[in-house]
């Protein structure tokens, strides 16, 4: 399970560490990123603001722990908004298919969650 950090009434921080590299060297402050690294920002549909109620929260978690077992990646970072969030993947080498998984959440949260979280499905 990724590790919750409440750090304002609405917005709540995601962080696993990177086992294998750091992003900042700290002598030089420089910024060293994998190849395989993105910076993502996905924002609900009209700006609807269900992300950090406690079912979007739910729903999204399910739908990343459940597209990681078939497609890893590694979260280095996320924040979660109202009605956006923020994150650095790290995909496995050799594969940068950052669309499928991100179509796959989505998915996976407006069929499971959808009518609960109000979520139009015939545009999501």
């Amino acid at each position: 399970m990724i590790p919750l950090q409440q750090t304002h009434k609405r917005c709540v921080t995601f962080h696993t560490s990177h086992p294998t590299r750091s992003l900042i060297d700290n002598k030089s402050g420089n910024t060293h990123l994998d190849p395989n690294t993105y910076f993502i920002t996905q924002v609900t549909y009209q700006r609807d603001s269900w992300l950090c109620s406690d079912m979007g929260r739910k729903a999204l978690r399910e739908g990343i722990e459940k597209v990681r077992k078939k497609y890893p990646f590694a979260i280095d970072a996320f924040v979660l908004l109202p009605d956006h969030f923020h994150c650095l993947w790290t995909l496995p080498v050799d594969d940068d298919d950052l669309s499928v998984r991100l179509r796959l959440i989505k998915t996976y949260v407006t069929k499971h969650y959808g009518q609960e979280l109000g979520i139009n499905r015939e545009i999501s």
